[in-house]
This record gives structure tokens, sequence and C-alpha cells, in this order.
């Protein structure tokens, strides 16, 4: 009989919810993640989180605001608790009051919470005001709530931040000439180490299957559910054992860790 997992979680990353066709296909990442959901819902998963960029950032906040709404209602076809990173596109459009004031499933820009003997830390890596960039404020914080937990911790991010910005340039977005790690990532990953027993970082932005590991700490890139060809999606299934050994089964164009 195999081992029973300590705790479940569903993971996807950049829907890019959007109404307009731009070639990728992101009006139909509600059907996906509608799909995703069902199958959490099945599995009794202990939450479900979003990594960012839920939505494409439109030409218009209440453009962006439908799209949003469209995401949650296909999310809250899982039943469990849910929550949403916030991305780089949530709020391009928008500022993170209104995000955070019309969703559902953000209810602050950073926060933490435990489940089943884990500390879970969602972090907004873009409130300084820069792209890519975390606030002081925010960091402060990181510091002093990992060391106010003596449980096992994982954190949540949108952006990768297992590289210093701005990290190999052969990983890239393609072609184009933006890093996909955060540009205080060598801050957030000094308190993250110095925070004691963190487990895992569970990362998208990037659009891409990655892994990483530092300093005894797994990173986890998850690639985007929004694909040009439309039945292609992209999720996961993440257990975690009573060893904290973590496992990811992914489905779709999402790789297994």
């Amino acid at each position: 009989m195999s081992e029973i997992p300590v705790l479940t979680f569903g993971v996807f990353s950049d829907t890019h919810q959007q109404q307009v066709d731009d070639g990728a296909y992101n009006e139909y990442s509600d059907d996906k993640l509608f799909i995703a959901a069902n199958q959490w819902e099945v599995e009794k998963v202990d939450f479900v989180i979003g990594l960012g960029d839920i939505i494409d950032s439109t030409i218009s906040e209440a453009d962006d605001l439908l799209n949003l709404g469209e995401i949650e209602v296909a999310l809250s076809n899982y039943t469990g608790d849910k929550y949403l990173v916030v991305g780089n596109h949530d709020t391009e459009e928008m500022d993170l009051a209104t995000f955070i004031t019309n969703s559902q499933y953000t209810t602050a820009s950073y926060k933490s919470f435990d489940v089943n003997g884990f500390h879970c830390v969602l972090l907004n890596g873009y409130d300084a005001g820069n792209y890519f960039e975390m606030s002081a404020t925010q960091i402060d914080w990181l510091e002093t709530d990992l060391a106010s937990s003596s449980l096992p911790k994982l954190i949540f991010i949108h952006y990768r931040v297992d590289q210093d910005y701005p990290g190999d340039p052969a990983i890239y977005f393609g072609e184009t000439p933006m890093s996909p790690f955060c540009f205080s990532a060598n801050e957030i990953r000094a308190k993250i180490e110095a925070g004691g027993n963190v487990i895992a970082v569970f990362q998208g932005h990037h659009h891409i299957n990655a892994y990483a590991k530092v300093n005894d700490i797994e990173y986890f890139t998850f690639t985007r559910m929004t694909d040009p060809i439309i039945n292609n999606n992209a999720y996961a299934t993440v257990s975690i054992f009573k060893d904290n050994t973590v496992k990811v089964e992914g489905f779709g164009r999402q790789l297994n860790y």
C-alpha cells in the first residue's frame, strides 16, 4: 500500500483570461480551469492555489474585472479553500486595492496560513512600484512571518526567485529580452533560507516547466495554463508526505516532479 500524503493541493498558473483572441486562446482559460477544478473537487485536495497572472490586462479595468469574474466562477467548482497569488498582469489596468476588493480568493497582497501542519506563505513580488520588485515592507514581513512558525513551510509567488535577477539569459522568455526572475530574488531567497524549515517554493510567470534545488530548498516553476491549442491544459496536484517529500503530478503540459 502506497503512503498517504499529509497535504495535497491543486496548482495552476498564468491563465491570462481575456475576451479577445490574441493567438494564445486566453479566452478559453476559464474552460480549462473548470476541468481542473472539477478534478480537484473529486480528489478532495486540501486547497487550490493560482500562481498569478489570472487575467491578461486588457484595455480597461471593466474588462479585467469581467475576466477575473469568469476565472473565479470556473474555480468555484472546487468547493474547498482557494487562493490567488498576485501577478504582474493582474494589476496593470487596475490597482491592487481594486483587484483585492473584487476577488473572492485574493484577500490580501501577501499573507500566510497554516494547514495540516504546514505554514503556507503567499507573496506579491510586484508591490514596490517597480516591475517585478518586492517592497522592503513585505520583505521585512516575510522575515518576521517565517520566524514566527516552527512548522515546515511552503512559499508561493508569481515570479521566479531561484536565481538572482537577471539570471541566466539562456532562460529568458524565448527571444524576448525580459528576465523571468524577480528583481528582489536575492533578498527574498536569503530570507527564505534563513527562515528555517522551508521545504519548497512554488512559482509561475515564466510559462515553462522548470525545477531547481538551491541550498536544500526545492523550487518548482509551473507552466502556463493558457496555450494556443485549445484542448491543451496544464495544471497539477501536489502531494507532500510525512518526511516532507514533495510530489508534483502534472496534467496536460505540466510535468511531473
